[in-house]
């Protein structure tokens, strides 16, 4: 396997979201001669349908702006102290 299809996780992510990853939150996939690809800034990165990105945030109530929610599914898992999970949202795209 090439490794284009694996999962991806940005651990520790704050309220800023750069705009550099816009494309892959939109899934803006392009086509072109057989090979299919997303533009990140100006290269262009080989993409696989089994790709996931995964955001992670320590912060209890994140203010994203209503374009990163509309792009992405916010999943808030705050647990008790004793919880496996330590961190408290992930954005699943």
């Amino acid at each position: 396997q090439d490794g284009y299809g694996s999962p991806f996780l940005l651990h520790g992510v704050d309220e800023y979201i750069d705009p550099v990853i816009d494309n892959v939150l939109e899934k803006n996939i392009k086509v072109a001669q057989g090979r299919t690809f997303i533009v990140l800034g100006d290269k262009e990165v080989d993409y696989d349908n089994n790709f996931r990105l995964y955001l992670n945030t320590k912060l209890s109530n994140p203010k994203y702006s209503p374009s990163v929610f509309g792009k992405a599914m916010v999943i808030n898992y705050t647990g008790k102290q004793k919880c496996v999970f330590s961190n408290k949202v992930v954005i699943m795209l």
